[in-house]
């Protein structure tokens, strides 16, 4: 039983890896501290739950400006500045 789940460890790691792609960087964009283009954006950070319905998130509303905390309902996704 133990080899199984060893070999299904294995199988996993082995998969990431094998899907995992490789993008290039152009230089330009990297030395004017942007995200190279088609480059995924980090996920939002969880702060604090507010209800059953609404949670802060420390992320950036748009990729070019800051991060900063947001109220967003979870029902419907929308998001604003918390009160």
């Amino acid at each position: 039983m133990k080899q199984y789940r060893v070999l299904i460890a294995v199988a996993c790691l082995w998969s990431t890896a094998v899907i995992a792609q490789k993008k290039d960087f152009d230089d330009k964009d990297l030395m004017a501290g942007r995200a190279p283009k088609n480059f995924y954006n980090q996920l939002p950070n969880v702060v604090k739950w507010v209800d059953d319905e609404r949670v802060i998130l420390f992320t950036k509303a748009h990729p070019d400006s800051a991060a900063k905390n947001w109220l967003m309902d979870v029902k419907s996704g929308k998001m604003s500045e918390p009160t």
